[in-house]
């Protein structure tokens, strides 16, 4: 077990599977109550994070992992 708001690491059998493992968990996991704020600020930073990501890959843009970022989450591949 965890402590709520803590990272965890998921680990799946192929990239088919961490892909979809990821996607259902930003889905299912909740917003943490009360941290309006702190997570206006998280998702600036995210937003930001994608953009990096995206120039840093000459333009190129994955749809499945900007979202999931953006919920939070990430996949390693």
């Amino acid at each position: 077990m965890c402590d709520p708001g803590e990272p965890v690491l998921v680990f799946c059998a192929s990239r088919k599977q961490t892909q979809s493992c990821a996607e259902l968990l930003s889905e299912l996991l909740p917003s943490q109550p009360g941290c309006e704020a702190v997570a206006e600020a998280a998702q600036e930073a995210r937003k930001a994070l994608v953009v990096d990501m995206q120039h840093a890959m000459g333009g190129f843009s994955n749809a499945a992992l900007e979202k999931l970022m953006l919920a939070g989450d990430c996949m390693y591949l």
